[in-house]
């Protein structure tokens, strides 16, 4: 019997392929899909043995496509066979309910209007532009299709069941007359019901699951509109209620099916093989622990949750059909599918516009088991989900990548008893929320049209489509039709940047176009669009054409000593000294003078370790007339470091001790050097513990002061304040932007440096007009003028080195109407500043922060992946700045300055931040990229801060993080105590803190300390970073363990005990980190409503935002509180 069955399973392989390869020559060795063999047929294939007794898997018939193979897996095959006995199929008949699948439980979840992109649901809407339609017979037709198929008439409940109704939920169809109507009134029809059915969320809880209406138009003409909720069919299912609509329009009857129903379906194929099934669950979690990112990080307009409405918009781009047939024929040769040719045209789109090591790609596969012949022609939703990973690779072919796709697709496959959506679960667990984890989905129909020959001829053609499903940002649909290919991209309106999906579809496009001629194979695709490509040439040939000035840092300052010498240059504030540009001239050239004495010369490096004060721009300026650069060192900068500075730079002379400066000279003259000497070195922060020497040219730096002087019309008449540190690089531009320009400088003392009292007294005193430093001194000041109600009468503030609080320029804008912020960016190794931007005084809806703007003149900026590739706009990548600001390198370090300084046609300093570009070529700067932070205006790079932790005799390891909170970052250390050195009772963290200072500047120096017995490691041996970040976090919010408090709390606590079947639960646990997920969700509503507080409005989404029993007890007594208000 069995032998019977085989060999009539493999005569219908024969006849099938006949069939679906009409026409192809082939023997039972060769590869068929070479002869057009598609994935979708292999999956029919694959279900219709089931018919047989035999459960082939797709996956085992793909990998080795030929007739051959596929005889000996029969053959090796065991045949099953259930029998269904009268008595069980009329109890399976009834109508009682059924449990959803996971794909419509997911499809009925997302439609919650709280959930994120759940204001739709899963949806098709279609238009068919006829010929003389008749209202009356439609109608009867389309009662027809809703009695012969259950789904149409089911109704579907919250707790994930379904049931049949006896009777459709209604009978009748919309009909619209218009056949006296202008055309102006038929268009307005048209869209009103496009408007009003397109988008529309059917009420399936009472089973309203398909719409049907009519337009009869002028000239017999027709339109016939279908729009259906997915819960209840596919896309097979769609042209099957299509045909048969049609049919029984033409011919007033219906071909009846069986018995067998979709609950019967689900029933037989909840007998799975146990052991397959915990295997394919093992696999996926694997998978899941081992991905670096799932989802795709594409660049978002809006956060999903802010949008108000969720409405989907189709953009159709055409693959013509000689193109297609060409693209078909060379994938066959590969033996490759055209669908496994389109998701890799697709991933690696996806890859250049999110640039990430890893992402899935949700691919619903309509998967029918044919074990009965109803389930052919059933409408049903038989989708099941399969997330397929894509790994980014340097240097691959698109031949190559298509191989790697398919392998994973095929290794996936044969994973797939545990669904998309329980991968999706899986993810969500991980990540301790219910965030959106496979967003970007590849619906692959050009092997499943939803038109038939008879859906045509009675209806005509398709003149319009639509489709929508929840919690989706982009599906890309795909259709064959009349040989061409239509690409299809429906996304969520107003979600994406409208340029750069035209950008990324254009690119699929072009790619595939390439993919006609057989060679381009064989190539790496860079799929940067060719404009942008041309915007970036562009930039560099801008900044080639520029003609930096070749002058020294001090040429300027020299003329305004010559032309106005009796301008004051710089004013004490605390003494009310004041000190003319001959006086400035003077002490500088006494410094020089010094120098040249003690043997300094000309190109020579000099330290100036002076508190600040008129002295220490004396010296700074000295320095330069000497001929030499300067290096600035704060008076903070404990002697370890001075030493490690002195040997690093090689420094000539340190200039320590004011009162010993002195000269027998009395000459004015001064060293000019040329544009390639060195300046100034400005040290920052290295990641091995030895601090980076950034060391800049003249000619760079004087190419940032001129541009930003003209940028800020900065002048004789400008008057600012010394707010930065000199060793913090906006120092130079006050130094020799200001007094370069004949302005006035005022000075102050370290004790008074950031006190805003005194500020203001030197704003007020001395007309100060022109501000520039950190965005936090800045709203220090505004903040203090805001406390006395008076004006901040500061023309210009120019603002840099941190995020600047985005309402900020309003608030100043309050103070002075006249007021500007200049918004400046950039980094120290690029002198000073490389962009810059006048901020508005409304800060558009759509900003998240304060961009970077444009380059300066004579710089630029590229965005950069981790291959090396330039990103395409709207895509993060590391920040390239190029240009006559580029620094020499660091100092006295070859090798940092080999990797993070580049030369090709023009100078390029890597920046390690990241940072992107829109359409309109503004720069968007988005944070550091490594273990660099900035944290007050200061880039600290956690290597130096951990180095001089470890440095102290009685730390035995040290290993900072970076804390986020809401308004600021902080430095957290986690240090283990060598207790031969000092016993941990002993510990005094007020002493670490002390002793921490004599090697790190007291900014580097963390402000939480963690005690350790060890330092957790990774398996590769490194420290746990992650784990250890969580373990200061837990211990700011308290013990990891508390205890829930409170009636409200507790009554919460038994519920998640009930559900998850978890004993031990604290009030601070997330949810979904201890094993919830959106299933469980609904049962633990549906108690709580039932145990806690029936009147309370309780829903899924108040879980998802509040995953604490600690949080949701806060949002239940808020509300009890509100209805007792309303009581009262």
């Amino acid at each position: 019997m069995s032998k019977d069955v085989k060999n009539e399973a493999i005569e219908f392989i024969r006849q099938e392929l006949a069939k679906q390869l009409s026409g192809a020559s082939f023997s039972d060795s060769d590869n068929l899909v070479q002869f057009g063999l598609s994935s979708i047929m292999v999956m029919q294939i694959s279900s219709r043995l089931r018919k047989y007794g035999l459960r082939i898997p797709f996956a085992k018939l793909f990998a080795t496509p030929n007739v051959d193979a596929w005889i000996k897996l029969i053959e090796s095959a065991e045949v099953k066979t259930k029998k269904r006995d009268k008595n069980e199929e009329s109890v399976e008949a009834d109508n009682s309910p059924f449990r959803l699948t996971d794909v419509q439980y997911a499809y009925l979840a997302g439609q919650d209007e709280e959930r994120t992109l759940g204001k739709v649901s899963c949806h098709a809407y279609m238009e068919f532009d006829g010929q003389d339609i008749d209202a009356a017979r439609l109608e009867d037709a389309w009662n027809m299709v809703q009695n012969k198929h259950p789904m149409l008439r089911a109704k579907f409940s919250e707790d994930g069941m379904q049931q049949f109704m006896e009777a459709p939920y209604s009978k009748e169809i919309t009909v619209v007359d218009c056949t006296k109507a202008s055309d102006d009134e038929i268009e307005k029809q048209i869209n009103s019901l496009r408007e009003s059915r397109s988008h529309r969320k059917l009420k399936v809880a009472l089973g309203q699951v398909a719409g049907l209406a009519l337009m009869k138009l002028p000239d017999s003409k027709s339109k016939m509109i279908l729009d259906v909720d997915l819960l209840v069919a596919d896309v097979a299912s769609i042209g099957i209620i299509l045909d048969d609509l049609a049919v029984a329009y033409e011919t007033g009857k219906h071909t009846p099916l069986g018995s067998y129903t979709f609950k019967n379906y689900l029933a037989d194929q909840a007998n799975i093989d146990s052991q397959k099934r915990q295997e394919d669950i093992e696999f996926w979690k694997d998978k899941v622990d081992n991905m670096p990112e799932c989802t795709p990080n594409l660049h978002l307009k809006v956060e999903p949750e802010k949008l108000e409405a969720q409405k989907f918009e189709r953009k159709q781009k055409d693959i013509q059909a000689d193109c297609w047939s060409k693209i078909k024929s060379i994938a066959a040769k590969y033996e490759i599918t055209p669908s496994m040719v389109l998701l890799t045209a697709y991933c690696l789109v996806i890859e250049r516009w999110c640039n990430q090591e890893s992402f899935f790609v949700n691919l619903p596969l309509f998967d029918r088991k044919m074990e009965d012949e109803n389930v052919e022609k059933m409408v049903a939703d038989f989708t099941n989900l399969l997330l397929v990973d894509y790994h980014k690779k340097a240097g691959e072919t698109f031949l190559d990548t298509s191989i790697r796709i398919k392998k994973t697709f095929l290794e996936n496959m044969s994973h797939d008893s545990c669904s998309g959506v329980e991968v999706q679960r899986m993810v969500q667990k991980k990540n301790g929320n219910m965030n959106i984890v496979a967003p970007v989905v590849f619906a692959c129909n050009i092997d499943a049209s939803i038109e038939t020959a008879n859906s045509r001829r009675v209806f005509s053609d398709m003149s319009y489509m639509i489709s929508q499903t929840p919690q989706v940002w982009l599906d890309f649909q795909m259709y064959e039709r009349d040989g061409m290919l239509q690409i299809c991209w429906d996304s969520v309106v107003g979600l994406f940047e409208e340029s750069m999906l035209e950008d990324m579809q254009q690119a699929l496009v072009n790619l595939l176009t390439k993919l006609t001629d057989e060679s381009q194979w064989k190539e790496v695709h860079d799929l940067l669009p060719e404009y942008q490509i041309g915007f970036y040439e562009k930039e560099i040939e801008n900044v080639k054409a520029y003609l930096a000035k070749d002058k020294s840092l001090i040429t300027d300052v020299m003329s305004a000593c010559l032309d106005t010498p009796d301008s004051i240059a710089l004013i004490d504030a605390i003494d009310d000294k004041k000190v003319t540009y001959r006086g400035l001239l003077e002490n500088a050239s006494m410094v020089a003078n010094y120098l040249k004495e003690n043997g300094v010369k000309p190109r020579d490096y000099v330290g100036v370790r002076i508190p600040r004060s008129l002295e220490q721009i004396y010296c700074c300026m000295g320095v330069l007339m000497a001929g030499a650069c300067y290096v600035p060192i704060g008076a903070a900068q404990p002697k370890e470091r001075i030493k490690q500075l002195s040997s690093q730079i090689d420094l000539a002379f340190v200039i320590e001790d004011y009162s010993q400066v002195n000269s027998r000279e009395n000459s004015l003259d001064a060293y000019i050097n040329s544009g390639e000497d060195s300046a100034y070195i400005i040290m920052t922060s290295g990641s091995t513990g030895v601090p980076k020497c950034v060391e800049i040219s003249h000619k760079s730096a004087m190419n940032t002061i001129d541009e930003v002087t003209r940028l800020a019309n900065v002048g004789s008449n400008s008057v600012a304040l010394a707010v930065a540190s000199f060793d913090f690089d906006l120092s130079v531009y006050d130094m020799f932007g200001i007094l370069g320009a004949g302005g006035t400088l005022v000075v102050l003392d370290e004790e008074n440096a950031k006190n805003p009292e005194k500020w203001a007294q030197a704003i007020e005193n001395y007309g100060v007009n022109l501000w520039n430093s950190t965005p936090m001194a800045f709203d220090m000041c505004v903040t203090y003028f805001e406390s006395l109600g008076e004006p901040l009468r500061v023309d210009t503030a120019l603002l840099s080195g941190d995020w600047i609080p985005l309402d900020l320029t309003s608030r100043f804008r309050k103070l002075n109407s006249d007021g500007k912020v200049i918004a400046m960016g950039g980094a120290t190794e690029a002198a000073i500043w490389s962009n810059y931007l006048l901020v508005p005084d409304t800060i558009p809806d759509e900003w998240k922060s304060v961009p970077y703007g444009r380059p300066l003149a004579g710089q630029t900026y590229r965005v950069v992946d981790e291959l090396g590739r330039i990103c395409p706009f709207y895509v993060a990548g590391e920040l390239w700045i190029g240009g006559h600001g580029v620094a020499k390198g660091y100092k006295g370090d070859e090798n940092l300055t080999n990797q993070k300084f580049i030369e090709d046609e023009i100078s390029w300093y890597r920046t390690g931040d990241q940072g992107l570009i829109w359409d309109d070529e503004t720069i968007e700067f988005l944070g550091r990229k490594d273990h660099q932070v900035k944290i007050k205006g200061y880039r600290i790079e956690i290597g130096e801060v951990e180095s001089g932790i470890n440095r102290i005799d009685y730390i035995k390891n040290a290993v900072v993080c970076i804390i986020d909170e809401t308004k600021r970052k902080r430095l957290a250390a986690a240090v283990v105590i060598d207790e031969n050195q000092l016993p941990k009772s002993d510990f005094d963290e007020e002493k670490l803190v002390a002793d921490i200072e004599n090697y790190i500047p007291n900014y580097m120096v963390p402000e939480i300390f963690k005690l350790m017995d060890s330092i957790p490691v990774t398996a590769n041996g490194k420290p746990d970073r992650k784990a250890i970040k969580q373990l200061i976090e837990d211990e700011l919010v308290g013990e990891s363990f508390v205890a829930p408090q409170g009636d409200i709390e507790k009554a919460i606590y038994k519920v998640w005990s009930e559900v998850l079947e978890i004993k031990e639960i604290s009030r601070e646990d997330n949810y979904f980190s201890i094993g919830g997920d959106s299933l469980k969700a609904v049962s633990i509503v549906s108690k709580l409503k039932k145990e806690v507080d029936p009147s309370i409005k309780w829903t899924t989404n108040m879980l998802y935002k509040s995953p604490t029993i600690k949080a949701l007890g806060q949002i239940v007594e808020a509300n009890m509180e509100e209805m007792e208000e309303d009581v009262i």
